[in-house]
């Protein structure tokens, strides 16, 4: 009795689903526990977990069939880019020590889940796909579908008011698949080249807009603009001076009768969407703050200028008493260097073409694989 390609392909089909839901409700849930990474207890358990996870990525090439040297050569490969992966995200999180003199080992260790999360969702997608597409195409396939989860994860967290979506993790969560797909190739080769036509579609559909929405993701977290007063003191914001403005009298009906610091540190909850007049209106607070105490007066009381002429509306629900600052001193030509990062050149019509075509030279591949034949 033979099984039926379609039910099997849709049971493959349902999996993969699976796999990305549980991993956007892992993006959407952790702030519900997010007081479990301020316990101590945490780092051990993670280290725990992690040594099991490494003894069992250490057995199982060992107990596969493959040829050594092909086994040294992927697995080595994979292990290689994950020390590379790993080394990268210890700088970005400024060397830290242990636990008890710097927590951001706490953040350290979440980041690192990141590859063992997208390296299983891409290894799984290749297993599960195998029987449906084979050769180099069942590889791009595994890694466009784990690239796509990666890019709606970061999303919801730039969505998400306690989360941060970066185009750095996205990048982070490429390479992770692509780490995944080096262990799985060197634990078992993948079949021989084919495709069946389900599978066709699904490459398709998973490769060809791919390159778009990564683009859209950009010009949605990424690009910003930069905002000059009549003394030229500038900053850079998502909003461009009109929204600003229209945004901050939306704000002032919304908080209207809000207590005095009422939003200075909100408790984390499960689903908030991203306030950003909010979030830019909290950082000049802050870094005015650090400035005025490391004795900076010019930073601080320009990043107050800026706070209280364009963000107002937040002053009385940060908790902010400008009286209390020493800023009698007009400041003229200050340039705040908040969110510095974002992109102020960005052409959305250009990159939105270069998207199109890298889509469509994708798609193109993947028909070019797929005539491929075992």
């Amino acid at each position: 009795m033979t099984s039926d390609p379609m039910r099997s392909f849709s049971s493959s089909l349902f999996f993969l689903a699976l796999m990305a839901i549980a991993a956007l409700v892992l993006a959407m849930a952790l702030p519900l526990v997010r007081h479990i990474y301020d316990q101590p207890v945490f780092l051990w358990v993670s280290m725990a977990c992690a040594l099991i996870a490494a003894a069992w990525l250490i057995a199982a090439p060992i107990r596969a069939k493959t040829a050594v040297k092909r086994k040294l050569l992927y697995v080595g490969l994979a292990g290689l880019l994950s020390v590379v992966l790993a080394v990268r995200l210890y700088h970005d999180y400024g060397y830290p020590s242990l636990w008890e003199t710097n927590p951001q080992i706490l953040a350290f260790f979440r980041e690192l889940v990141h590859i063992v999360e997208y390296g299983f969702l891409a290894y799984m997608a290749s297993r599960l796909l195998q029987s449906h597409i084979g050769g180099p195409l069942l590889y791009l396939t595994s890694l466009a579908y784990a690239s796509m989860v990666g890019l709606a994860d970061e999303t919801v967290q730039w969505l998400h008011a306690f989360r941060v979506g970066e185009l750095r993790d996205i990048g982070s969560n490429v390479i992770s698949a692509c780490i995944g797909l080096l262990y799985r190739a060197g634990l078992s080769p993948a079949p021989r080249a084919f495709v069946s036509p389900a599978g066709m579609a699904l490459a398709v559909a998973l490769v060809l807009p791919l390159p778009v929405l990564c683009v859209e993701y950009h010009l949605l977290t990424q690009t910003g603009h930069e905002i000059c007063d009549e003394s030229e003191n500038c900053f850079y914001s998502r909003f461009t001076a009109p929204e600003l403005e229209a945004v901050g009298v939306k704000r002032a009906e919304q908080w209207a009768g809000l207590p005095f610091g009422s939003l200075a540190s909100p408790e984390p909850a499960f689903w908030a969407w991203e306030d950003y007049y909010l979030t830019e209106a909290r950082a000049r607070f802050r870094i005015a703050n650090r400035a005025s105490a490391a004795g900076d007066t010019r930073a601080g009381c320009g990043n107050l200028r800026i706070l209280t002429s364009f963000y107002d509306q937040a002053i009385g629900v940060l908790g902010v008493r400008p009286q209390d600052y020493p800023c009698e001193e007009t400041i003229e030509g200050f340039r705040s260097h908040s969110f510095s990062r974002l992109n102020r050149k960005s052409d959305p019509l250009t990159l939105r073409f270069l998207g199109a075509v890298v889509g469509l030279a994708l798609a193109g591949l993947v028909v070019r694989l797929s005539r491929l034949r075992r």
